[in-house]
């Protein structure tokens, strides 16, 4: 039973490889490095704050992921 389970997985996961349109690795570059809250909602300071953080985050996450 399991060996059937994961043969299917495999199958289902060469079969979406197959399909795709842009490698993992130039999504992952190519993704925003920030996120913009309209400052009415979270304050000028807090925004700026915010940003600051998700930046250093993201390119953090993308350094370990592609390398």
């Amino acid at each position: 039973m399991k060996v059937r389970k994961l043969l299917e997985i495999q199958s289902k996961f060469e079969e979406l490889e197959s399909k795709k349109i842009i490698s993992d690795k130039d999504l992952i570059t190519k993704f925003s490095d920030s996120l913009h809250v309209p400052s009415n909602v979270t304050g000028k300071n807090a925004n700026s704050v915010f940003n600051s953080v998700i930046q250093r985050l993201s390119k953090s996450a993308k350094k370990s992921l592609v390398d």
